[in-house]
């Protein structure tokens, strides 16, 4: 199983979209390769994540409780990017506080 980035951000924006055109959209990719992504994705885990008999995908149980933990894990790839940028620019959080021994 190798769940990759792409397939998570694929079925988080396929979720919030509602549509895999609309998530097509907002990922500026073509919509095959968003549908085949997500399908991959569920291949991978073994679990139907949408429901596709109707017009539009609706999310499964298992669906649901899926995409709280692929924003999560989006979530915390975006904070290891940040923390990396950070490091390389020698930022650290660190405060410093001076006072003044005149200030009342």
């Amino acid at each position: 199983m190798a769940v990759s980035l792409d397939q998570l951000q694929a079925f988080v924006a396929a979720a919030e979209a509602g549509s895999f055109s609309g998530a097509a959209r907002a990922l500026r990719k073509a919509q095959s390769a968003v549908s085949t992504q997500v399908s991959n994705l569920e291949a991978d885990l073994g679990v139907t994540l949408f429901n596709r008999a109707g017009r539009n995908p609706v999310l499964t149980p298992a669906g649901e409780r899926l995409l709280l933990e692929a924003r999560v894990v989006l979530e915390r790839c975006e904070h290891l990017v940040g923390v990396a940028r950070s490091l390389e620019q020698r930022v650290e959080n660190r405060l410093v506080v001076a006072i003044d021994e005149l200030y009342p």
